[in-house]
C-alpha cells in the first residue's frame, strides 16, 4: 500500500474515536446527568447574572420547571411516539440527544449570563434562552436527519421535540417573553431545516459520485454496527465496494508419530484482519482458529502473513470460503522433518527460516522498532525467490512492536526482503532432522479485547530439532508494546529456548473498542506486561513437558476473494476524511454565526 494510502487509513482514527466515545451510560446514570446539567447548570447562570439567594432559587426553579421536566417529557414522549422502530434511537440514545442539548444549551446560558454581567449588553435570561436555541436546534437536526431512519415527518417533529418543549416551558413561567419566543423558534426552525438539507444535500450528492452509493445510508449502516453490533447491512455496502482478488493460505500441520493424531496447526493467511470490529475479516484469525480446532482437535493458532488492509474481505461470506478452503488443507498427512530456526539480519530487519522437508517457514520483523503491514510488493519478491529453493513457502509479517502510527519506509522493506532472503538461503542448506514438539494455549485471566487481547489468546510452539530447542509465540492481537517482544525473549531463553519468534494475529476485533492514538491498543500497552510475560512462561512450560515426537507438513494454495481493494477502499477512506473535516470544520462555526445573526435581529 502506498505511504498516502496508508496514512489516509490511519488519519481516520480520529474520527472513529470520536464515534467510539458515544459509550453512553445506564438510563438512570442518564437521568441524573440531565438534572444536573438542567438544574444545577441553569442555578449557576443565574447566580452569575445575580449573586444572591434570590438569583440561586431562581435559577433553580428555571433548571427545575423549563428545562428538566419538559426534557423528560419530551424524551419519553418521543420515544414512545416517534422514534420507537428506528433501530438507532432506543431509549437510552434519546436520552443521550437529549444530554447533548441540555449541557449545550445551559453553557450558553452560563456564557450570556457572564457576558450580561460584565457588559450588560445581553437580556438575561431571555437573550440567553434565545441564543441557546439557536445553537441547540441546528446541531440536534443534524444529528437526527444525518442517523435516523424514520420519515421526514417524524425526524422534523423529533428534531424540535425537546427545544420546543423547553420553550413552551419558558413561555409559561415568563409569560412576557412569548412574543420573542414564538419569533425565535420559528426563525431557529427555519434556519435548522435549511441548513440541515442543504449540508446533507451536498455530503449526499458528493457521496454519490465519489461512492456510488448513498452515503448517509452508509454512515447508518456504520453506526449499527459500531453501536450496535449489527454489521449485515454495513457489509452489503462493503460487497458493492470491493472487488475480487487472490490471497495466499499457508498450513503447517503436526502430527503425533505414534498416534498419527494432529496435535497442532500454524495458519500462515495473508487476506488482511480488518476493517475493524466484527466487519469483514476482522475476527476471521479466530474464526480460523476455532475451526481448525474443531476439525482436529489439536491446538491451532493464526500468524499474520504478509498484507494490508486493500485485503480485508468485505462479508462473512467471504470469511466461509476461507474457513472451507483452509479446512480442506489438513487432510494431509504426509510428513516431514524439520531444521533446526535459521536466524538472519540486514540492517534494521531480523528473519527467521525453518524448512519442513521440501517447504518453509518465514518470520519478518523490525522490531525493536516500529513495525506495521509489510507491502505485498515483499511478499511477492520474496516467494519468487523461493521458487528454487522450497516447494512451498509460508511467509509471516511478525507484527510485533509498534508505539505510535509509523510508516513501512523503503529502507525497512528492503531491509526485510533482504534479511529474509539471507535466511531462507541458510535454511536451504540445513541438515533436516527428526522434530519434537509441545503446544499449549493460555487466555489470561482479567485481559479482554478492550486490552488488545483477541479471543484466540496466546499459543506457544516449544519445538525441539536434535538437541536445539525454540519456541513460536503466537498472540491474538493487533501488534504488540514496543519492549514486550523483546521481555519474551528473554523469560523463554531463560528456559532454554535457543531461538524464539513472536507474532501477533492482527486481528480487527480489538479495533475500535476503546478511544486510542491508533484505534486500539496493542497487546501490553494497556494490559499489564508481567502478566503477559508470566502466562507465556507457564504456557511454554507447559508446552516444554508435552513434547513429543511429530511429523510436519506444508500446504499452500490460493483462493480468490471478495475485498475491499486498493482503489475502494481509497474512495472510502478519502471520502470519511473529507466529510468529516468539513463536518468538524464548518458545522459549529456556521451555527454560531446562525445564531449570533438571529439574536442581532430579534434584538
Amino acid at each position: 500500500m502506498s505511504a498516502d494510502n496508508y496514512l489516509r487509513i490511519k488519519k481516520t482514527t480520529p474520527y472513529y474515536n470520536a464515534i467510539r466515545r458515544v459509550a453512553f451510560p445506564s438510563s438512570n446514570t442518564m437521568v441524573i446527568s440531565i438534572f444536573a446539567a438542567d438544574v444545577l447548570g441553569s442555578a449557576v447562570a443565574f447566580v452569575i447574572a445575580d449573586p444572591t439567594l434570590s438569583g440561586f432559587l431562581g435559577g433553580l426553579y428555571v433548571g427545575f420547571s423549563a428545562f428538566l421536566v419538559p426534557t423528560l417529557i419530551s424524551s419519553f414522549l418521543s420515544y414512545r411516539v416517534i422514534v420507537a422502530r428506528d433501530p438507532l434511537f432506543f431509549p437510552r440514545r434519546v436520552l443521550a440527544l437529549s444530554l447533548f442539548g441540555s449541557v449545550l444549551w445551559v453553557f450558553v446560558m452560563i456564557a450570556g449570563a457572564a457576558l450580561n454581567r460584565i457588559s450588560g449588553s445581553l437580556l438575561f435570561p431571555p437573550h440567553a434562552f434565545y441564543l441557546g436555541l439557536f445553537v441547540v436546534l441546528p446541531l440536534r437536526s443534524m444529528a437526527v436527519f444525518s442517523m435516523s431512519t424514520l420519515s421526514l415527518a417524524r425526524r422534523m417533529i423529533f428534531s424540535v421535540a425537546d427545544p420546543l418543549a423547553c420553550c413552551v416551558a419558558f413561555a409559561l413561567i415568563r409569560s412576557s417573553t412569548l412574543p420573542g419566543l414564538v419569533t425565535s423558534f420559528t426563525l431557529a426552525v427555519i434556519v435548522s431545516f435549511v441548513f440541515s438539507f442543504m449540508f446533507l444535500t451536498y455530503v449526499e450528492k458528493r457521496g454519490m459520485q465519489t461512492l456510488g452509493a448513498s452515503p448517509l445510508r452508509i454512515f447508518r449502516a456504520f453506526l449499527r454496527d459500531w453501536l450496535d453490533g449489527s454489521f449485515s447491512t454495513f457489509e452489503d455496502y462493503l460487497e458493492i465496494f470491493g472487488v475480487n482478488s487472490t490471497i495466499t493460505l499457508s498450513v503447517l500441520s503436526f502430527r503425533s508419530k505414534s498416534s498419527g493424531r494432529a496435535k497442532g496447526t500454524l495458519i500462515v493467511p495473508n487476506f488482511h484482519p480488518g476493517p475493524f470490529l466484527n466487519v469483514g475479516s476482522s475476527a476471521l484469525p479466530y474464526m480460523l482458529k476455532r475451526a481448525v480446532e474443531s476439525a482436529t482437535g489439536g491446538i491451532a493458532a493464526v500468524a499474520h502473513g504478509v498484507s494490508g488492509h486493500q485485503l480485508n474481505l468485505v462479508s462473512q461470506h467471504e470469511n466461509r470460503k476461507v474457513i472451507r478452503k483452509v479446512r480442506s488443507m489438513l487432510a494431509s498427512k504426509s510428513g516431514y522433518m524439520a531444521s533446526p530456526v535459521v536466524r538472519s539480519t540486514a540492517g534494521c530487519a531480523t528473519a527467521t527460516c525453518q524448512v519442513f522437508g521440501r517447504s518453509a517457514l518465514v518470520t519478518m520483523t523490525v522490531a525493536p522498532n516500529d513495525t506495521e503491514d509489510i507491502d505485498l510488493e515483499v511478499g511477492e519478491l520474496l516467494r519468487r525467490s523461493a521458487r528454487g529453493l522450497f516447494k512451498d513457502i509460508a511467509i509471516v509479517d511478525a507484527h510485533n512492536s509498534i508505539g505510535d502510527v509509523t510508516l513501512m519506509s523503503e529502507e525497512k522493506l528492503n531491509d526485510l526482503a533482504q534479511s529474509a532472503k539471507f535466511a531462507m538461503k541458510t535454511a536451504r542448506h540445513a541438515k533436516l532432522r527428526s522434530l519434537r514438539l509441545g503446544i499449549a494455549h493460555d487466555r489470561p485471566s482479567g485481559i479482554t479485547v478492550r486490552e488488545g487481547m483477541g479471543l484466540g489468546g496466546i499459543v506457544v510452539f516449544w519445538m525441539e530439532v536434535g538437541s536445539q530447542p525454540f519456541a513460536y509465540v503466537v498472540i491474538d492481537s493487533n501488534n504488540m508494546a514496543k519492549g514486550l517482544r523483546e521481555r519474551i525473549f528473554g523469560v523463554l531463553a531463560e528456559m532454554g529456548a535457543k531461538n524464539v519468534e513472536v507474532m501477533t494475529s492482527d486481528t480487527h476485533m480489538v479495533n475500535g473498542i476503546v478511544s486510542a492514538k491508533l484505534g486500539y491498543y496493542p497487546i501490553g500497552a494497556a494490559a499489564n506486561p508481567d502478566i503477559l510475560v508470566s502466562s507465556v512462561r507457564k504456557t511454554a512450560e507447559r508446552a516444554k513437558r508435552g513434547m513429543t515426537s511429530v511429523s510436519a507438513s506444508v500446504r499452500s494454495s490460493s483462493l480468490q476473494v471478495r475485498t475491499l481493494g486498493l482503489s475502494s477502499l481509497s474512495r472510502l477512506t478519502g471520502f470519511v476524511l473529507r466529510t468529516a473535516r468539513l463536518t468538524f470544520a464548518a458545522l459549529f462555526p456556521v451555527v454560531l454565526v446562525i445564531a449570533i445573526t438571529s439574536l442581532v435581529f430579534l434584538i
